[in-house]
């Protein structure tokens, strides 16, 4: 089971995540993080994975998808500090190009001073 919490900072819309994301859920999490993304209407999108427990390639599949899809409507995805267990999975499966990772809060709030110039 999953939670997902979320704040806006400018135009970016932080999702924080909680819990396990694993295939029999991974229609439910893609569900709701579009529910939130749509209903905001922003147009970045930053995906915070550091309090995850669990996630398998059907979650890390979602995140291509969102991303994708997302860069086909003008908005950018990014995963903002995953635990270590969910980057090496990502380094792993070899999908670290689909979006930037962002380690910290000082890397997410230089990229948003950045693109304000």
């Amino acid at each position: 089971m999953f939670a997902i919490d979320n704040e806006v900072s400018g135009a970016m819309l932080i999702l924080h995540v909680t819990g396990d994301i694993l295939l029999p859920v991974a229609i439910n999490f893609q569900e709701e993080i579009n529910r939130q993304v749509y209903a905001k209407k922003l147009p970045e999108v930053i995906i915070d994975l550091s309090s995850v427990g669990r996630m398998d390639n059907a979650a890390l599949g979602v995140l291509v998808t969102l991303s994708t899809l997302y860069s086909k409507q003008g908005r950018r995805l990014f995963l903002f500090h995953p635990a270590k267990h969910i980057e090496n999975l990502i380094k792993e499966v070899g999908i670290e190009k689909f979006f930037p990772i962002f380690e910290n809060y000082e890397e997410l709030n230089n990229h948003s001073l950045s693109d304000t110039d």
